[in-house]
């Protein structure tokens, strides 16, 4: 059994209070950090007692560096507007390589104009 993440409550709410500084709604967390909505709904609301993947993605994905033993190391800030971007275009995405190629030719050509 894996051991029970002592941080808990503390790290539910960087992650609520960073989401709601970003102004993403639960779904655009949840395709920004690929995990379902209402896991990130779940982890907001501090309904975890491990350190699991969908955890841990949202961490990665909102740029928080989750405590281990009382230490924190700082994580990369990334602003409300990327991380709206990023949860768009991952929205958008429908997961394949030609959808990639297709979306990847739609931002060069805004880029260019």
């Amino acid at each position: 059994m894996a051991k029970r993440y002592k941080y808990g409550a503390q790290l539910a709410e960087r992650i609520s209070a960073r989401r709601q500084e970003r102004d993403l709604t639960f779904e655009q967390l949840g395709t920004l950090a690929e995990v379902d909505g209402a896991q990130a709904w779940r982890i907001c609301r501090g309904d975890f007692t491990t350190l699991n993947p969908s955890v841990l993605k949202i961490c990665n994905a909102l740029g928080i560096e989750p405590e281990a033993e009382g230490l924190v190391v700082p994580a990369a800030k990334t602003t409300s507007v990327e991380a709206k971007l990023a949860a768009e275009v991952l929205a958008a995405w429908d997961r394949t390589e030609e959808g990639a190629r297709l979306l990847t030719r739609v931002l060069r050509a805004f880029h260019k104009a």
